[in-house]
């Protein structure tokens, strides 16, 4: 690791880069270890104490089932699985690849990072439309 990375500006995007992929990496086998047909040990707060499903209810079955290459049921389970999902798999190579590309010194620092937050952002928004959509009018 090269020493600006290790201690150098670009630090923090270091570091978060690697949480980011931690956590992705976190949802993927948590989706992986659990069967969509049962139980999943984390439950939905919102039906818990609301008794009502909330937007994000039915993701985490969703996830279990793209895995499992059930993209039918994967839909069935939650209409924003597929694009979070994918959001999450691109994310995951984002990460890396932008990371290696600072890394390696492939590109401009300031293209990379702008670049990277541009798209991640556009990302974001395209695939969680959807869900914002429908927290922000729980809220209404």
């Amino acid at each position: 690791m090269s020493r600006e990375c290790r201690r150098g500006k670009y630090f923090e995007y270091y570091a978060v880069n690697i949480s980011f992929l931690a956590v992705i990496l976190a949802v993927f086998i948590y989706s992986a270890l659990f069967s969509p047909d049962q139980d999943h040990p984390v439950q939905c707060a919102h039906v818990e104490y609301a008794n009502a499903e909330c937007p994000s209810c039915g993701l985490s079955e969703g996830f279990s089932h793209i895995l499992r290459g059930n993209f039918t049921q994967a839909r069935e389970s939650n209409i924003n699985t597929v694009p979070l999902f994918l959001f999450f798999v691109v994310q995951f190579f984002m990460r890396g690849f932008s990371s290696l590309l600072l890394y390696r010194e492939a590109a401009s620092k300031n293209a990379v990072l702008i670049t990277d937050s541009l798209l991640s952002l556009l990302l974001f928004l395209l695939c969680f439309r959807h869900l914002l959509l429908s927290a922000f009018n729980l809220l209404l």
